[in-house]
């Protein structure tokens, strides 16, 4: 589901302005779910409320004027959640609520704006594939769920009640509920979204005579996407007696079938195995590793897919040589641009094979030349012409091999292989023969050579008709795994500009001094070292919530911070200053609209700063992006205004 809907966090969600002055200290938290291609539901959680209001007003936008926001309905002041009815599938809409008082004019400050994209009614990419939930895969096994009290008890052969008591939770705004049906107890699937404020619910969709597993978790407000781990299984076995009441919103269509299907297909030979032992990192192979030049348009390449809908494609290690190969064969030989033959009359295929890659699939062939372009400029000439651009956009490729070759004349001539099945990549570091990345089973760049080898298929890389996703599962053994993050820092290419420290961050990831990289993922297939919240306020305070992963109790600190540009690095110096007597900290900090790289390595408390030697390759990097997020475990709310009274000012 999560690809199905957009969420904007509330800017200044607290409502603070300027330098500390503070109007209209409510807030309201507002998400959209898309739960069907023509419905969109509601929820909403009115925070530190200081007046009485009676009803609410829900406004709408169309996806062709997003911000012309209209009154949509009102509802009572005490509904925590609507459904939105009769839209078009496919179609963008934004939401926004304001609470209403005694007076027409006494209105709240408006919510959030929150945008959802209906489903589409042609495909089955409404419901997430939650397989074998709960997983818990953090440092600390005890983290749970602030719901432990989870029940289940059949009131009826077509009715199960479900009651839960929770702690006060003042961030939380909705509760998600998943359900294991009994053909496949272990798999929990995504049923029904409620409002925080309940305590229990009734499922009217089971059937006579079967037990069903359920458990709860909850939303984030700060962060839309972020869900809690989940809650305890609460089990209950319904009577003989009449059928269901109602149809589910995601049904068993959704998740992954028990074996093996027919119509699906990853474009597969069913290699006699997967040859692991043709790239060494320190040969002097002129096709791999890619130049700077192959592997970026390796990467606008893939920005171009992901702009499609598309899955990336990967360096195989057989294909950038068989690319090799006829790059110079077109520069030596004098062959025209287009080819898709060599001089000797050899197509895809045959190039492949003759260079390791023995797997009968499906190939394809880009052959250009150019001078000194850039490759975003020279993508943009091969997305207009017809063939290229279908070359480019097939979703069934999963490989590419990239080379150039110089002519003598000024001219560079290249040649791109695409191939529809995997085989060994140029690795990633930290990546094994395998495919996993730093010995995750959950992160892999391909599907496991034992599953190749004996021919499964396997889900979300976008050949089988459905989008692609990044979650990935074999469906005869029902493991999943999850496709790694990119592991270079584009960001740092752009110039750091101080003006963008100020706002609301969250770790998103981290990389090692030797590239390794770990990403904080919202259902437990990776995670980074670190769990922080991070707000720089424009009057030069700071407030962090959390440190190293997952830490009980959760740590809070606030402090002042000042800042220097140095131009040399193309970073920010930034000074921490703590309370309590604590030393402050200066660190390297390179800061773009929608990231913040800290240069740091771990300490006790807090950060501790890398001195710059000229080469950031080899620095590790704590990764920031916007808003809060990713504090999985049971917490307390942010604590914005929380401040140093000792720090320097």
């Amino acid at each position: 589901m999560l690809a199905n809907f957009l969420f904007l966090a509330p800017a200044n969600a607290y409502a603070q302005f300027g330098y500390g002055k503070r109007f209209y200290p409510e807030s309201v938290d507002l998400e959209g779910e898309a739960i069907s291609a023509t419905q969109v539901t509601l929820t909403w959680r009115l925070l530190n409320q200081n007046r009485e209001y009676y009803t609410v007003r829900i406004y709408r936008a169309s996806q062709q004027a997003p911000d012309a926001l209209e009154l949509l309905t009102t509802v009572s002041g005490t509904t925590v959640s609507f459904t939105d009815s009769g839209l078009k599938p496919n179609q963008t809409y934004s939401y926004q609520i304001r609470f209403r008082g005694t007076y027409p004019t006494m209105l709240s400050r408006p919510s959030n704006v929150a945008r959802v994209l209906t489903l589409d009614p042609n495909t089955d990419s409404g419901a997430p594939l939650t397989v074998n939930v709960p997983r818990y895969t953090t440092a600390d096994p005890n983290i749970r769920s602030a719901i432990t009290t989870l029940s289940a008890k059949a009131t009826a052969s077509n009715k199960i009640l479900l009651q839960w008591g929770s702690p006060r939770m003042r961030n939380i705004s909705s509760l998600r509920i998943f359900r294991a049906d009994p053909d496949n107890p272990g798999e929990f699937i995504y049923l029904w979204s409620i409002g925080a404020n309940q305590h229990s619910w009734v499922d009217e969709t089971v059937y006579p005579k079967s037990t069903y597993s359920y458990i709860l978790r909850y939303r984030v407000s700060s962060n839309g996407t972020l869900l809690s781990p989940p809650t305890n299984v609460a089990t209950a076995t319904t009577p003989d007696g009449d059928g269901p009441t109602k149809e589910p919103l995601y049904t068993r269509k959704n998740t992954l079938p028990k074996s093996n299907e027919t119509q699906l297909s990853n474009v597969q030979g069913q290699p006699a195995s997967i040859n692991v032992t043709g790239y060494n990192r320190t040969s002097n192979d002129s096709a791999v590793p890619l130049d700077n030049r192959e592997e970026t348009l390796m990467y606008v390449i893939n920005q171009y897919r992901a702009s499609l809908g598309l899955g990336p494609v990967r360096p195989s290690v057989n294909l950038c040589r068989a690319a090799d190969y006829f790059a110079k064969d077109m520069a030596s030989n004098g062959l025209g641009i287009s080819q898709t033959h060599n001089s000797m009359g050899q197509g895809a295929a045959i190039r492949a094979r003759d260079v390791g890659y023995n797997i009968p699939t499906q190939f394809g062939t880009l052959t250009f030349v150019t001078r000194e372009e850039e490759p975003a400029d020279f993508l943009e000439r091969l997305k207009t012409q017809m063939r290229d651009g279908d070359v480019m956009a097939n979703p069934i490729w999963k490989t590419i091999g990239i080379a150039r070759s110089y002519d003598g004349m000024g001219n560079w001539l290249w040649a791109v292989e695409f191939a529809a099945f995997w085989d060994f990549t140029i690795p990633l570091p930290g990546e094994d023969e395998d495919g996993r990345v730093d010995g995750n089973e959950l992160v892999r760049t391909r599907p496991p050579r034992a599953a190749l080898e004996k021919g499964s298929f396997f889900s979300g890389y976008g050949d089988d008709g459905k989008p692609y996703s990044t979650l990935h599962c074999d469906y005869s053994t029902k493991a999943c795994w999850k496709d790694p993050v990119e592991t270079y820092n584009r960001a740092l290419e752009e110039l750091s500009d101080p003006d963008e420290l100020i706002g609301q961050w969250h770790v998103q990831s981290t990389m090692s001094s030797s590239g390794i990289t770990h990403f904080n993922d919202l259902n437990g297939y990776d995670m980074s070292s670190y769990t922080i919240n991070l707000q720089l306020n424009r009057d030069r305070t700071w407030v962090m919530q959390g440190y190293k992963a997952y830490q009980k109790p959760t740590p809070v600190e606030a402090g002042t911070w000042k800042s220097v540009h140095d131009i040399s690095s193309n970073e920010e110096l930034v000074t921490f200053y703590r309370d309590s007597g604590k030393v402050a900290a200066t660190l390297r900090v390179h800061v773009a609209k929608d990231r913040l790289t800290f240069f740091v390595i771990e300490g006790k408390d807090f950060f501790q700063s890398q001195k710059f030697d000229g080469d950031k390759t080899d620095d590790a990097q704590v990764i920031f992006t916007r808003n809060f997020g990713f504090l999985l475990g049971p917490h307390e709310a942010f604590p914005a205004n929380l401040r140093c009274a000792s720090c320097p000012r």
